[in-house]
């Protein structure tokens, strides 16, 4: 599914005779197998139930899990006969998406996953933009989904960069002196947790000072395992206030 837009779209609202400001969020998730269409969906919902009702905001969702899933599948099957079957599955799927957006050797073109999930957010962003070229323009963004966001940056104005459990830090060794800080964002803010070891303080990198760290907390211990602490972003409701809190801004 080349992308989607969440059934909690609203209506343009109009109060004292005033349209209110509209705002237009990409969603961008992370590692894993077969995203479904709903996956955003309680995320969004939870968002849209911090907000007042006459701010206008409309979400459009990215999904590039295929055909990525695919490709790793026939990759995997490669390795029957290997010991280590889990540790192996771990790798292909959720390692090999993270190494499938290095860069191919040449030119990226059609069927390399970096031109490829590149292109569906740049397509998805220039229609947006096209329809509605006044809106704010903001991205959320999950685990490897914050390094490509960040990238977009470069590219595109955006408003505003939200980026949940990112690894942004972990990327930086690819650049000369750690990178640098996109001269077209507006805004940033990183939402991690401790006991996530894919998250990074991303602030802490003297080239990205400008990047909100936001530490994420959670009472349930279930959040102390690694991988639990990883995906329990969109579920958080300090992220869900934190974001309504940005978008209220936007609306004023």
């Amino acid at each position: 599914m080349a992308g989607y837009t969440t059934r909690m779209a609203w209506p343009i609202v109009m109060f004292d005779g005033k349209m209110n400001h509209r705002t237009d969020i990409l969603l961008v998730h992370g590692i894993g197998k077969a995203i479904k269409s709903d996956y955003y969906n309680e995320f969004v919902d939870s968002i849209r139930r911090k907000l007042p009702l006459d701010i206008d905001v409309s979400f459009h969702a990215i999904n590039y899990s295929e055909p990525l899933d695919s490709k790793e599948a026939i990759i995997f099957g490669w390795m029957k006969g290997l010991n280590y079957q889990d540790l192996r599955s771990f790798g292909c799927f959720f390692v090999g998406d993270v190494l499938a957006y290095a860069p191919p050797e040449g030119v990226p073109g059609p069927g390399d996953f970096y031109y490829d999930v590149n292109k569906q957010l740049a397509d998805k962003f220039a229609e947006i933009k096209a329809k509605y070229p006044e809106s704010k323009k903001v991205i959320i963004a999950h685990s490897l989904g914050t390094q490509i966001s960040f990238s977009f940056a470069f590219k595109e104005e955006l408003d505003h960069l939200f980026v949940c459990g990112s690894p942004l830090l972990y990327f930086s060794v690819r650049f000369k002196e750690f990178g640098s800080y996109p001269p077209k964002l507006k805004g940033m803010t990183n939402f991690y947790n401790v006991n996530d070891p894919v998250a990074t303080v991303v602030g802490r990198n003297p080239k990205l000072a400008a990047c909100k760290d936001i530490r994420v907390k959670s009472w349930n211990p279930r959040y102390l395992l690694p991988l639990q602490a990883h995906s329990h972003y969109f579920k958080s409701d300090q992220v869900h206030q934190g974001i309504a809190d940005v978008l209220k801004n936007f609306a004023g």
